[in-house]
């Protein structure tokens, strides 16, 4: 279980965690303890979706940067909203029931480089920035 005082003790990372099939999405330490923890057997799905969008075109719109914010309702069903760095919501996805242990979350998705001169997209907490 989750909670928002754990999730504020995550400063940066130490390692980054392959989510998935797809080598250019890593989680930041932060965010690997979302995906574990988010819920009765964790919050993976929440990483699939976000995974699942960046080959989609619309993220051109948010230039490198990505806000992803779960909000989820009093009858556990949720929406995840995809926003660029300026408040402009790009998509947004109705989630039909959800054990996620908090009422909201922000990931913050940036496009980094992996040394190697390929693209490389990072989930972070923002406090983890």
């Amino acid at each position: 279980m989750i909670n928002k005082d754990t999730l504020a003790y995550f400063s940066g990372t130490e390692n980054y965690h392959r989510h998935g099939y797809a080598r250019s999405f890593v989680l930041t330490d932060g965010c690997n303890y979302v995906r574990e923890n988010g819920g009765q057997n964790g919050a993976f799905w929440l990483f699939d979706i976000i995974q699942s969008y960046q080959n989609d075109p619309k993220i051109r719109k948010c230039d490198g940067f990505q806000v992803w914010k779960l909000i989820v309702q009093p009858d556990k069903s949720a929406v995840i909203v995809l926003e660029d760095g300026n408040n402009h919501k790009v998509l947004d996805q109705k989630i039909d029931y959800t054990d996620f242990d908090l009422p909201e979350i922000t990931i913050w998705v940036e496009d980094s480089g992996d040394g190697n001169g390929n693209l490389l997209r990072v989930a972070l907490l923002p406090s983890e920035h």
